[in-house]
């Protein structure tokens, strides 16, 4: 996916915060629940949380050097608008 502004850049990293917020919320309450199958689809799908846990710190740093490209390109048409004046 590639970002045009910071603002799509850190909307992305509202929705990814706020996905794995939930995801944290329901854990508990998945471990807690049912029968046997019940509970190795929960164990699966907490491993999976903690997959995506583990992977956020790269995402987010993908996605500072996404805002950081932006901001530069963004700058640079600044830049330019004012030595067209």
């Amino acid at each position: 996916m590639e970002y045009q502004t910071i603002d799509d850049i850190k909307a992305m990293e509202d929705r990814l915060v706020k996905f794995l917020a939930k995801l944290r919320e329901f854990r508990t309450d998945w471990a807690k629940e049912g029968p046997e199958e019940v509970m190795i689809e929960t164990t699966m799908a907490i491993r999976s949380i903690d997959y995506l846990e583990a992977w956020t710190p790269l995402q987010q740093a993908r996605l500072t050097r996404a805002r950081q490209a932006a901001s530069k390109v963004e700058k640079k048409k600044v830049m330019d608008k004012k030595k067209k004046k």
